[in-house]
């Protein structure tokens, strides 16, 4: 005779087992969710702490900026004074030098010498003027060469001419050149 056994016990145990899956499958399912909201707010908590800090720098980079135009401003008024000191420090030289160069031409020139007429061009002298002889423009020459502020000195031109204005005697008319250096302080 053959035993047939109606009870249900092999699929009361797939039955449990297959539940079983789907416990645990639901528990990693959300261990899972659980962890990535950790992960997540964790990142959008340095999203905002991020977000934070560019408000910031960008308010400090503001900030900065205005202190930087303010520094170019105070740089530019800086170098326009500097122009304007080194502009009174020439103009200071400039008058200086030119009292102390006719002063030595007044100390060096010989009694019968004449000065008519002198011009600056740039670092050059010209001297046009009058002597009784060539002897007297030579000695003038001489005292200017050994003048520390004239050097190069040249004759460019003496002719004997009658004066007008006086008795008509006879005169040395001349033309000198030379470079002259302004005296420094």
């Amino acid at each position: 005779m053959i035993k047939i056994n109606l009870l249900p016990t092999k699929k009361t145990r797939k039955r449990g087992s297959t539940q079983q899956q789907l416990i645990i499958f639901a528990g990693v399912l959300a261990a899972v969710g659980i962890m990535l909201y950790s992960v997540y707010s964790s990142e959008a908590d340095k999203v905002s702490v991020l977000e934070q800090q560019k408000a910031q720098v960008s308010e400090e980079m503001k900030r900065l900026e205005g202190i930087i135009g303010d520094i170019n401003t105070i740089q530019a008024k800086k170098d326009e004074l500097k122009k304007k000191l080194d502009i009174i420090e020439m103009l200071k030289k400039q008058k200086i030098g030119p009292v102390r160069i006719l002063d030595e031409i007044s100390t060096i020139i010989p009694k019968r010498v004449w000065l008519t007429n002198i011009s600056q061009m740039q670092n050059m002298m010209h001297f046009s003027g009058k002597s009784t002889d060539h002897k007297e423009v030579a000695i003038f020459m001489k005292n200017l060469e050994s003048s520390p502020f004239f050097n190069k000195v040249e004759l460019i031109v003496i002719n004997q001419v009658a004066e007008k204005e006086a008795t008509g005697a006879l005169v040395m008319q001349f033309e000198i050149t030379c470079e002259f250096n302004l005296p420094q302080g």
